[in-house]
């Protein structure tokens, strides 16, 4: 069964394929009428799918899912593994006298925990304003070789300010990856795949602290070296990004109508399967009317705090890793083997968030505020354990990884429920402006003078935590009204809808507020 049989099914409708077949004409003079600056870069291949036999066309999606989870998202999660092995690289070199042979001190190793957050924030619009208006894979490729080569220059970095400015460029050039996989998904995959795809690569996360830790345990061993290990670090890692740059300028497309993997009717079917997200799949033109739009959405202003609150949390404890445990008492080594299991957490508790939510449609908002308990206990043993109980301390450390899977959620969220494309890359650069403005606060509540606890800390990513869960809460109590109020429009026959159904409408560059038969997914 196709995924739009599937979607179909769970909407509570049943499709026939010969009653799809007789939809195909009516559908092929829409796309005729559509106005050159409405029309989306998938219009064209959607109506040359609507011509092929649909039985066909479904054995073609399905041809088309196995694909992309075999050859697209493997290397999604190489991409996304390695852009966090990077930006994690500080903390690992941190447990190996970084902060001794550069002279940093204080409150200076804060500012270079959090300037690639900085890089980051400042890059997030822009970018996505470029991987809109220019090839999406041909960007990505630029940019990945340049995070290997700006890694491997911090091993030759002497002091303080080098260190500073070259992580700052290194978040900046970074910044597209976020708005990029996020418009990789929605064009790839339907809405119903989505969270799970997302968590596989968000939460490979999880498996680049297991592999980043194992790295910098075997480069920490080498005591006969002429470079310190936290250098042979940074070479590795940068010099594994730019091989992955070399694969991606083959492998990484752009839209549906370039993927090398794909065969002629492959791209026309994988069109054809996300018909059914009211998104489309690329329109080039910035509109301003959606930009208004964005900025007038109540739900953007919901994304905006919780965003800068989770991003808060997340930079603050992804640099200081390293400082919690050597502050529990543990070794340079046993304090990177032990960030070993927080990998894991992240990743299992990743992978299963996105199989639930993939599985049960409208529970994603319900998932993400039940996974905020695991902080909440984190936090709070944090402040509670008794510092000679080492061991249960250090399991906080893992546990709270399980909120990784929250944030992974978060960002489905916003893939699946933003129409318009300039209206999607509008919100998604507020999204990651937020996200890393977060991310730069973060390193700034921990007070060295409060180490090895930090209770100033807990008590502010506490305080972040709770502001969270409640704007969360509002989204999806906003989502849940709004499809009601359309869904009994739609019963008194007031607007057109049938459940589970593609269409034109996606490939017109629509908002979903303007399009009456997208429905929100919470």
């Amino acid at each position: 069964m196709s995924s739009y049989t599937k979607d179909a099914t769970k909407a509570g409708d049943t499709v026939d394929v010969a009653d799809r077949a007789s939809t195909i004409d009516q559908e092929i003079s829409k796309s005729a009428i559509v106005a050159a600056d409405e029309a989306d870069a998938g219009l064209e291949l959607y109506s040359q799918a609507l011509e092929l036999d649909a039985e066909h066309l479904q054995r073609l999606a399905r041809r088309v899912r196995w694909k992309l989870d075999f050859i697209l998202l493997p290397l999604m999660c190489a991409v996304y593994m390695v852009g966090f092995m990077e930006k994690t690289t500080l903390n690992y070199a941190n447990a190996f006298n970084l902060r001794k042979d550069l002279g940093i001190e204080g409150y200076q190793y804060s500012w270079i925990v959090a300037v690639a957050a900085l890089g980051l924030m400042v890059g997030a619009y822009p970018s996505s304003l470029v991987i809109q208006k220019y090839p999406l894979g041909k960007v990505m490729t630029v940019l990945i070789f340049f995070w290997g080569l700006l890694t491997m220059v911090i091993a030759a970095a002497k002091g303080f300010g080098s260190v500073l400015a070259l992580r700052f460029l290194l978040g900046l050039t970074e910044a597209a990856m976020g708005p990029a996989w996020l418009i990789l998904t929605s064009m790839f995959y339907t809405r119903d795949e989505q969270p799970l795809r997302m968590c596989i690569y968000l939460g490979s996360n999880g498996l680049a602290n297991i592999l980043a830790a194992g790295i910098c345990v075997g480069l920490g061993s080498v005591d006969d070296a002429a470079l310190q290990p936290w250098q042979l670090i940074f070479l590795v890692v940068g010099a594994i990004a730019i091989l992955l740059s070399a694969v991606c300028f083959f492998l990484l497309p752009s839209t549906p109508a370039d993927a090398r993997f794909l065969t002629k009717d492959e791209k026309l079917a994988a069109v054809w399967r996300i018909a059914q997200n009211q998104t489309g799949v690329k329109h080039e033109k910035v509109l301003k009317y959606q930009i208004r739009e964005a900025l007038c959405d109540v739900r953007v202003y919901c994304l905006l705090v919780q965003q800068f609150a989770i991003g808060m949390i997340n930079g603050a404890l992804g640099g200081y890793y390293s400082a919690l445990l050597r502050g529990f008492g543990w070794s340079s080594l046993q304090t990177v083997r032990y960030q070993l299991p927080s990998g894991a957490v992240q990743l299992v508790a990743s992978c299963i968030a996105g199989y639930l939510a993939s599985r049960f449609r409208n529970v994603t908002i319900i998932i993400i505020l039940v996974l905020a308990a695991f902080a909440v206990a984190a936090l709070v043993g944090f402040t509670t354990i008794p510092a000679s109980d080492k061991w249960a301390l250090t399991s906080c450390v893992w546990i709270v990884n399980a909120y990784g899977g929250a944030i992974v959620l978060n960002w489905a969220i916003v893939a699946a429920n933003f129409a318009g494309h300039t209206k999607r890359t509008t919100v998604n650069g507020i999204n990651f402006v937020a996200y890393w403005g977060g991310n730069f606060a973060g390193p700034f509540v921990f007070d060295p003078s409060e180490a090895p606890r930090y209770h100033s800390a807990t008590m502010v990513l506490g305080i972040m935590l709770g502001t969270g869960w409640l704007v969360t809460a509002a989204m999806g109590v906003d989502m849940w009204y709004v499809n009601r109020k359309r869904d009994a429009k739609a019963a008194a026959g007031q607007q057109e809808y049938v459940a589970g159904e593609g269409g034109i409408e996606g490939f017109t560059d629509k908002t979903d507020k303007e399009n009456k038969s997208f429905r929100y997914r919470y």
